[in-house]
């Protein structure tokens, strides 16, 4: 069971997490993860763990999803874990 709290309501629960590009407040375009009503940077998560961002600091997917299945396969579930183990509350949560 996931820290965080989703509503049944969403299409995007801890086992969906899409892939998107968004930005906030200005900051450039970026590579995220929907859960809930909210996104995930996986280029912040990334960076956090001490793993090259660079592939999420993108304002497309291409760069990512050139990884091949291998990766995308790794960051689903350092996603996952994170959002299951109250332990990843501190890395994703801000």
């Amino acid at each position: 069971m996931s820290w965080l709290e989703v509503a049944a309501s969403t299409p995007f629960g801890v086992s969906e997490l899409p892939y998107g590009v968004f930005s906030r407040h200005g900051d450039a375009p970026r590579v995220g993860a929907a859960v809930g009503d909210q996104v995930i940077d996986v280029a912040a998560i990334w960076r956090a763990t001490g793993r090259d961002p660079k592939i999420f600091e993108q304002p497309s997917l291409n760069r990512f999803l050139a990884q091949g299945r291998r990766t995308w396969a790794e960051i689903r579930t350092a996603l996952q874990t994170g959002l299951d183990d109250s332990a990843g509350r501190a890395l994703i949560e801000p």
